[in-house]
């Protein structure tokens, strides 16, 4: 018996073709924060939304004084095609979460009722 292929075996996973394109995106992002704004791999790592900061048109990340690689505070700017696909893997980001609360919240009420 032939062995399947990589896209015959995930052919009835659309769950997991989803996960995985989300991750292949995310990890897109990483590389591209890491390349335009001169950030090492630690910084992203500990950067959380809150440290973002958004203009009408631009997000930009104000570095702490206190740290130790940056004893003046600085400000990093991110170039507008990356800012505008933050902003939209927010979007996208925000309503997967807000879906997934739904279903839950559906799932409690539908055991509570029954």
């Amino acid at each position: 018996m032939p062995s399947l292929g990589a896209s015959d075996q995930l052919r009835d996973k659309p769950e997991l073709i989803a996960k995985k394109r989300q991750l292949g995106r995310e990890r897109s992002l990483i590389s591209q924060v890491l390349s335009s704004t001169g950030l090492r791999r630690g910084k992203i790592a500990s950067l959380l939304l809150r440290h973002l900061h958004f203009t009408e048109s631009s997000i930009f990340i104000n570095l702490n004084k206190n740290s130790k690689e940056n004893r003046k505070g600085n400000t990093v700017p991110f170039r507008d095609e990356l800012a505008e696909s933050l902003r939209q893997w927010i979007v996208d980001r925000d309503a997967a979460t807000h879906e997934i609360y739904a279903n839950i919240v559906s799932l409690k009420f539908e055991d509570e009722v029954a």
